[in-house]
């Protein structure tokens, strides 16, 4: 821990976020490699690691009631006006669960490994996620090698050469899954349904497969029951059907949506540069290409601060709702540091039109190639 900060990440103040502390108290050390990135771990005080057990059980059944409001108001109306903006609600509510699951695969909700196992399986049931092949993908191979070439597997950009080895289908999936109205497809096909499906052979694959069959049983239990409730108040096996779509699969859905778009915010722009693995290294995946962005509009009622996502990769430990106190933490040491903006629809618009392919020898973003 840094001995130029307070043990309580909550006694750190200064006025307003965008006033920097005295000089004093700001470290003017480059930083680069492990000592650049042990420098920023050790600027959050032990505070932002405190879970308190009930603090993470009053988050799930919290956002399960907020979720069970929301479908309620989708079970009983059938207004085109009240159900666009309940579906996105709801969106919003089956992303503050699987944002609960979340950290419970990291460890980071309870110190108990079996609290967080059974509060993450369930908290990840309406997002229709595989909780033990979650903690495989996300924890070890996004976290493990973050923003690295060949490695990461989430927003891994295409090179020209990739492209190149394309058939005209191949292309234009990519074209359409890296423009701004495809980020949902993208998630689905490269993440989730890999996730889904998860089939290597070994000890994890054992884990994933019985957590594989909890998600069926539990889904299968979860759309009964709505369907029954379909049935009795439509009169008909159609309406059944209506009522699972509207309260699972289009929720679950446009979920997908919303995480795509967060995922991508998280580490693609103009600004963030990707790497080989001769280049890499923790600092640059987990600093230098994350971002800290803040939730207009009160969102993060929903979304639990996962847009400040820089002391969430410096330590997943630290649970989102120390988040805030973790970025002002390194901020007092490190001002300057941090990718930050407030998250915005047009500057997502705006980065899936400038990133498109990625040079690694170069560091930069290029366009398609004017043929092809």
């Amino acid at each position: 821990m840094n001995p130029m900060i307070s043990n309580d990440c909550h006694s750190i103040k200064w006025d307003g976020d965008r006033n920097f502390p005295p000089a004093a108290h700001v470290s003017s050390q480059p930083l680069a490699g492990a000592a650049g990135f042990a420098s920023v771990a050790e600027a959050i005080p032990a505070s932002c690691y405190a879970n308190p057990r009930w603090k993470g059980l009053a988050y799930f059944f919290k956002d399960y009631l907020v979720h069970f409001a929301i479908l309620f108001g989708l079970a009983v109306t059938d207004r085109w006006f009240l159900l666009i903006p309940l579906f996105v609600l709801s969106s919003f509510s089956v992303s503050s669960l699987f944002i609960v699951g979340h950290d419970a695969a990291h460890g980071s909700l309870f110190r108990s490994k079996n609290l967080n196992y059974w509060v993450g399986r369930f908290a990840m049931v309406p997002s229709l996620h595989v909780y033990e092949s979650w903690v495989v993908g996300h924890n070890r191979l996004h976290h493990g090698f973050t923003a690295r070439h060949r490695a990461d597997f989430v927003w891994h950009p295409l090179t020209i050469e990739d492209w190149g080895e394309m058939n005209y289908l191949q292309r234009a999936i990519s074209r359409f899954e890296w423009s701004w109205l495809g980020a949902g497809f993208y998630y689905i096909r490269n993440v989730w349904l890999k996730m889904v499906d998860w089939r290597q052979p070994g000890s994890i694959s054992f884990k994933v497969h019985k957590d594989q069959t909890f998600l069926a049983l539990a889904s299968l239990v979860y759309c009964g029951i709505i369907g029954l409730v379909g049935l009795y108040m439509y009169g008909s096996y159609f309406g059944a059907v209506w009522m699972v779509s509207k309260l699972v699969l289009i929720p679950a859905f446009l979920f997908m949506y919303c995480i795509g778009i967060v995922v991508y915010m998280h580490h693609i722009s103009p600004d963030i540069q990707w790497h080989g693995a001769s280049r890499w290294d923790r600092f640059k995946g987990q600093v230098e290409a994350t971002t800290n962005l803040t939730m207009p509009f009160g969102l993060d009622f929903f979304f639990h601060h996962i847009m400040l996502h820089v002391p969430h990769h410096v330590d997943v430990r630290i649970p989102f709702y120390n988040l805030p106190n973790a970025v002002r933490a390194i901020k007092y040491v490190f001002p300057h540091l941090m990718h930050e903006g407030r998250f915005s629809l047009v500057d997502y618009w705006r980065f899936t039109r400038n990133c498109k392919l990625y040079n690694f020898d170069a560091g930069i973003w290029v366009p398609y190639p004017q043929k092809g």
